[in-house]
């Protein structure tokens, strides 16, 4: 018996079916609502990344955070668009009209966390748009001064088995600050481990044994915290979002 490699794979370009999932700020899965466009190839799926998700403000002389919504067919004459939104805004931050991806770079001259997410919709200028196809998770990125990353990885399970998940912290010293590794379930909204489960520790592992629609998963550097998102503000650290599934054999 093998597992499928995924490995430090994050969601970018993926092209995977998912439940709906609705809900606040966060919660993610793919979404059809209407008809379809007589020229789509199917439906659609969606995909975004972060890359970094923890960096520096940014100064105007140093570099930002490049996000990358990808979508499993383009939006060419379909009269739909890839839209990526700026949730704690509210702003679109990014509209494409044309082609299966849309990309921007973001930075931020103060320190805070934002969370992104992207569209195939009806161009819009509120979030969400109308006429939706397809949403993508949810993407953080945490702009600050402190020395702290923070990685997350695990792989697809087959038949139902579980898989172990691991967050990683980097670049500091975790065991003598206030902060504690947080992983979620995007999708459930749910913490993964407890809120002191691996206390002030460099790494934590939690036992996940994901559906055949599939979760999006996302670790934090925070304050203990049970509620998902927790609060932005007190953010140190965003993982990359991993997106596991079940694998039917």
């Amino acid at each position: 018996m093998s597992f499928r490699r995924g490995l430090g794979r994050g969601r970018a370009g993926r092209a995977l079916a998912m439940l709906v999932v609705s809900g606040g700020l966060g919660l993610s899965g793919i979404v059809a609502s209407g008809a379809l466009p007589a020229n789509a190839a199917g439906a659609w799926t969606l995909t975004l990344s972060a890359s970094p998700t923890t960096l520096a403000p940014f100064t105007g002389l140093g570099l930002g955070s490049d996000l990358t919504a990808t979508a499993n067919q383009s939006v060419n004459g379909t009269g739909l668009a890839i839209q990526i939104f700026n949730v704690t805004t509210g702003a679109p931050a990014k509209t494409c009209t044309t082609g299966s991806q849309c990309s921007l770079g973001t930075g931020q001259s103060v320190t805070g966390t934002d969370a992104y997410v992207a569209y195939v919709a009806h161009a819009s200028g509120s979030n969400p748009p109308t006429d939706i196809q397809a949403k993508s998770g949810t993407s953080y990125v945490t702009w600050t001064n402190g020395p702290f990353q923070i990685s997350l990885s695990g792989n697809d399970t087959i038949d139902g088995f579980p898989t172990t998940v691991t967050a990683t912290v980097t670049g500091g010293s975790v065991a003598n600050s206030p902060y504690f590794i947080e992983i979620f379930d995007e999708t459930t909204g749910q913490l993964l481990n407890p809120e002191f489960g691996c206390g002030n520790a460099q790494t934590c592992a939690v036992t996940f044994t994901p559906t055949v629609a599939g979760h999006n998963l996302v670790a934090f550097l925070t304050l203990a915290s049970a509620a998902y998102p927790p609060s932005l503000s007190e953010i140190q650290a965003s993982s990359n979002v991993l997106f596991l599934q079940q694998i039917l054999t």
